[in-house]
């Protein structure tokens, strides 16, 4: 319900539509809404002076009993950039809760520029294609084909590869999809775009996406390395005590590379488990190699090594 004029709305009216905004919007609202709910400026500013309301942004209200939360920030700064502002580049892959990417930055893209308040990281650019546009929870973002894009030119390539792997295990997007926005958006002299490019090479028809961040990890760090690039996720021959794939392998030297999170490989039944299938694989003529978390982040020269010798042995 939204009371279209100021008077004639009761208190009732205006304290449920404020519930319904403060439910939509984390507990900000802008000045306007505010108006159009039915709230003078004189209203208004009572709330403030009463600690109930607070000016957090220019023309952006919060409401104090909504807890104070990255969500909360982020569209109160969608608010006031004005539409079609949208979070984008760190704040949209962190919304889209992409691996490797925290809740740090309240990042936005807009139309027009402005004077930025601290805090927030302003883009702005001539147009925003409403094909790159989402609302992901209630909150403005680019959608996550453009948000990759945007991340290339603001994080690491090893960052970028992670999130990047990890929309495209999510079927957040696609392969054809994210060549097609390269193509549209990266213009010339585009930052992160040659890296993008490059990690989306050896992704797509019967490629497989690595499966975890750890898997990322390990395929990045062979490809440093100067290995060639592995199979991932190649069928197990079939057998009753050890189906399903193998992480990375190369199966013209019947070599397997195994990498043991923590969060699949921990405890007696899992343990369990990957003994039969490296047994059996031993058994069938298979060379297993077998690597941990640890492993791949802090021993990544050894590991290395160690796969550079099962192929000379091989």
């Amino acid at each position: 319900m939204v009371c279209a004029m100021r008077t004639g709305c009761n208190r009732e009216d205006r304290e449920r539509v404020l519930a319904g905004l403060c439910a939509r919007q984390y507990g900000v609202l802008t000045r306007e809404q505010a108006h159009t709910a039915g709230f003078t400026d004189s209203a208004i500013r009572t709330r403030v002076e009463q600690g109930r309301w607070e000016i957090i942004l220019p023309r952006i209200l919060r409401v104090t009993t909504v807890p104070r939360r990255w969500e909360q920030d982020l569209m109160a700064a969608c608010l006031w950039g004005g539409p079609p502002t949208c979070a984008s580049h760190r704040a949209a892959a962190a919304h889209w809760e992409l691996a490797g990417i925290t809740r740090a930055v309240v990042e936005i893209t807009c139309e027009r520029s402005q004077r930025c308040p601290d805090g927030i990281k302003l883009h702005v650019v001539p147009v925003m294609p409403r094909c790159d546009l989402a609302t992901l929870r209630g909150i403005p973002v680019t959608n996550a084909a453009r948000t990759l894009v945007d991340l290339a030119a603001v994080v690491d390539e090893e960052t970028l590869e992670i999130a990047l792997d990890d929309a495209l295990r999510r079927r957040l997007t696609s392969v054809p999809r994210l060549r097609w926005r390269i193509e549209e958006l990266c213009g010339k002299g585009r930052t992160g775009c040659k890296a993008l490019r490059r990690l989306l090479e050896v992704r797509g028809p019967g490629n497989a996406v690595p499966e975890s961040v750890l898997e990322t990890k390990f395929r990045r760090l062979l490809r440093n390395a100067g290995l060639p690039p592995p199979v991932l996720q190649h069928p197990d021959v079939p057998h009753r005590r050890a189906p399903g794939r193998l992480d990375f392998s190369y199966p013209d030297k019947r070599i397997v590379m195994e990498v043991d999170g923590r969060r699949w490989h921990s405890g007696r039944l899992p343990s369990m488990r990957d003994m039969r299938k490296s047994n059996s694989l031993n058994i069938r003529g298979w060379m297993v190699l077998r690597f941990t978390w640890e492993d791949v982040l802090y021993e990544g020269a050894w590991v290395a090594q160690q796969v550079r010798a099962a192929r000379e042995a091989a």
